[in-house]
Protein backbone atom coordinates (compact mmCIF):
# COMPACT_ATOMS: atom_id res chain seq x y z
CA UNK A 1 0.00 0.00 0.00
CA UNK A 2 1.51 3.43 -0.93
CA UNK A 3 -0.23 7.07 0.12
CA UNK A 4 -3.18 8.26 -1.51
CA UNK A 5 -6.79 8.44 -1.66
CA UNK A 6 -8.90 5.18 -2.13
CA UNK A 7 -12.62 4.08 -2.05
CA UNK A 8 -12.23 1.31 0.97
CA UNK A 9 -14.98 -0.75 1.60
CA UNK A 10 -15.51 -3.01 4.73
CA UNK A 11 -16.11 -6.38 3.55
CA UNK A 12 -18.34 -7.52 6.75
CA UNK A 13 -21.12 -4.08 6.98
CA UNK A 14 -20.25 -3.49 3.08
CA UNK A 15 -20.18 0.47 4.13
CA UNK A 16 -17.93 2.60 1.81
CA UNK A 17 -15.58 5.36 2.70
CA UNK A 18 -13.11 7.59 1.26
CA UNK A 19 -10.09 7.46 3.02
CA UNK A 20 -6.57 9.37 2.55
CA UNK A 21 -3.45 7.41 3.49
CA UNK A 22 0.13 9.40 4.03
CA UNK A 23 3.78 7.95 4.83
CA UNK A 24 5.54 5.50 3.33
CA UNK A 25 5.27 1.79 4.29
CA UNK A 26 5.49 0.56 7.05
CA UNK A 27 5.01 4.23 8.25
CA UNK A 28 1.80 4.82 6.64
CA UNK A 29 -0.94 6.72 8.41
CA UNK A 30 -4.61 7.30 7.76
CA UNK A 31 -5.21 11.14 7.96
CA UNK A 32 -8.95 11.36 6.57
CA UNK A 33 -11.99 8.80 6.38
CA UNK A 34 -15.40 9.79 5.32
CA UNK A 35 -18.36 7.47 5.03
CA UNK A 36 -19.22 7.98 1.08
CA UNK A 37 -23.20 8.20 1.77
CA UNK A 38 -21.78 11.28 4.31
CA UNK A 39 -19.65 12.44 1.80
CA UNK A 40 -22.14 12.59 -0.69
CA UNK A 41 -24.81 14.63 1.80
CA UNK A 42 -22.30 16.98 2.13
CA UNK A 43 -20.88 15.63 6.03
CA UNK A 44 -16.91 15.94 6.06
CA UNK A 45 -17.19 14.72 9.58
CA UNK A 46 -14.05 12.34 10.22
CA UNK A 47 -14.74 8.37 11.41
CA UNK A 48 -12.22 7.64 13.82
CA UNK A 49 -14.10 4.54 14.64
CA UNK A 50 -13.06 3.68 10.87
CA UNK A 51 -10.02 4.61 11.64
CA UNK A 52 -9.85 2.38 14.60
CA UNK A 53 -10.77 -0.54 12.70
CA UNK A 54 -8.43 -0.09 9.69
CA UNK A 55 -5.66 -0.28 11.97
CA UNK A 56 -6.56 -3.45 14.11
CA UNK A 57 -7.85 -5.65 10.98
CA UNK A 58 -7.01 -4.28 7.74
CA UNK A 59 -7.39 -7.80 6.26
CA UNK A 60 -10.87 -6.82 6.62
CA UNK A 61 -10.96 -3.94 4.17
CA UNK A 62 -10.73 -3.60 0.11
CA UNK A 63 -8.63 -0.64 -0.98
CA UNK A 64 -9.56 0.39 -4.51
CA UNK A 65 -7.13 3.50 -4.77
CA UNK A 66 -8.61 6.85 -6.62
CA UNK A 67 -5.49 8.93 -6.62
CA UNK A 68 -2.06 8.59 -6.20
CA UNK A 69 -1.23 11.79 -5.80
CA UNK A 70 -1.17 13.72 -2.18
CA UNK A 71 -1.04 17.38 -2.36
CA UNK A 72 1.09 18.95 -0.45
CA UNK A 73 1.17 23.04 0.74
CA UNK A 74 3.80 24.48 -1.22
CA UNK A 75 6.66 26.52 0.79
CA UNK A 76 6.15 30.05 0.64
CA UNK A 77 8.28 31.88 -0.90
CA UNK A 78 10.82 33.88 1.40
CA UNK A 79 10.86 37.42 0.92
CA UNK A 80 14.25 39.17 0.71
CA UNK A 81 15.10 40.91 3.45
CA UNK A 82 17.18 44.01 3.41
CA UNK A 83 19.44 45.31 6.68
CA UNK A 84 19.51 48.42 5.71
CA UNK A 85 22.32 51.09 8.10
CA UNK A 86 18.88 51.96 10.20
CA UNK A 87 17.30 48.45 10.41
CA UNK A 88 20.85 47.47 11.88
CA UNK A 89 21.37 50.19 14.09
CA UNK A 90 17.78 49.68 15.45
CA UNK A 91 18.04 46.00 16.09
CA UNK A 92 21.81 45.81 17.72
CA UNK A 93 20.28 49.06 19.80
CA UNK A 94 21.29 48.04 23.41
CA UNK A 95 21.54 44.45 22.69
CA UNK A 96 26.06 45.16 23.48
CA UNK A 97 27.27 43.35 26.50
CA UNK A 98 28.73 46.12 28.16
CA UNK A 99 31.15 43.76 29.57
CA UNK A 100 32.30 41.94 26.99
CA UNK A 101 31.61 44.33 23.68
CA UNK A 102 29.45 41.33 22.43
CA UNK A 103 25.88 41.06 20.82
CA UNK A 104 23.34 38.98 22.75
CA UNK A 105 21.60 36.94 20.11
CA UNK A 106 18.61 36.71 22.20
CA UNK A 107 17.67 40.12 22.39
CA UNK A 108 18.40 40.00 18.49
CA UNK A 109 16.82 37.45 16.74
CA UNK A 110 13.42 38.02 18.57
CA UNK A 111 13.50 41.75 17.16
CA UNK A 112 14.14 40.01 13.85
CA UNK A 113 11.45 37.54 14.02
CA UNK A 114 8.92 40.73 14.84
CA UNK A 115 10.23 43.49 12.36
CA UNK A 116 9.97 40.42 9.63
CA UNK A 117 7.51 38.12 10.60
CA UNK A 118 9.90 35.24 10.68
CA UNK A 119 10.19 31.67 12.33
CA UNK A 120 13.39 31.58 15.25
CA UNK A 121 15.09 29.57 12.18
CA UNK A 122 14.64 32.03 10.07
CA UNK A 123 15.55 34.80 12.15
CA UNK A 124 18.45 33.22 13.64
CA UNK A 125 20.12 32.37 9.67
CA UNK A 126 19.34 36.48 9.08
CA UNK A 127 21.18 37.09 12.69
CA UNK A 128 23.99 35.25 11.42
CA UNK A 129 24.04 35.98 7.66
CA UNK A 130 23.64 39.69 8.06
CA UNK A 131 23.42 41.36 11.64
CA UNK A 132 26.50 39.02 13.58
CA UNK A 133 28.56 39.02 10.21
CA UNK A 134 28.54 42.66 9.82
CA UNK A 135 29.10 43.39 13.32
CA UNK A 136 32.50 41.22 13.37
CA UNK A 137 33.75 42.85 10.34
CA UNK A 138 32.80 46.48 11.74
CA UNK A 139 34.29 45.61 14.81
CA UNK A 140 37.52 44.17 13.35
CA UNK A 141 37.93 47.42 10.97
CA UNK A 142 37.41 49.50 13.83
Amino acid sequence: MKAGVYLVKNEITEEEYIVAINGKEPFLRITNAIKLSEFANGVLDLDENLIAEMLQELSRFSLKELSSVVQTVPEPEQPEIEITDEVYKELISGAINPDTDLLSMFEIIPRIQKKFNLSWEEAQAVYKDFVESRFFREARNG
